[in-house]
């Protein structure tokens, strides 16, 4: 029998999951509107066993930022619309966006690029 020791190959785990909750989690935080910045503070990053989670922690209204309210949902179903933040800010400031509208910045966030993925692999694994 073989018996291989994986001590390293976890820890290669632990540190690709927390440098991508790290990417997320600065993505977010570039997305998120800031008038006060109290959402963006908020956001966090998470690891635990496989998996690693991003999200804002203390702030219930950041539900409301992301997905609208049940207006705007029943208005636009499932499907409620997308746009970069600082387009959303700019159309708030001319005041062609009511302060229902979605700005939504953790479904829009993503570092999806395959290369950036492998980049952080590559460095866990040097």
């Amino acid at each position: 029998m073989v018996e291989i020791d994986t001590t390293n190959l976890d820890l290669k785990k632990k540190i690709i999951l927390e440098r991508w909750g790290s990417i997320l989690k600065q993505e977010m935080i570039t997305r998120v509107p800031k008038e006060y910045g109290t959402m963006a503070a908020s956001i966090e990053s998470n690891q635990e066993g496989n998996s690693v989670s991003v999200g804002t922690k203390g702030t219930p209204y950041a539900l409301f930022v992301e997905y609208g309210t049940g207006s705007m949902t029943k208005a636009h179903g499932p499907h409620l619309p997308e746009a970069p933040v600082t387009e959303w800010a700019a159309l708030r400031k001319r005041n062609e966006v009511g302060q229902g509208q979605t700005m939504p910045f953790a479904r829009s966030s993503d570092f999806s690029t395959e290369e950036e993925r492998l980049n952080v692999l590559k460095e866990a694994f040097r």
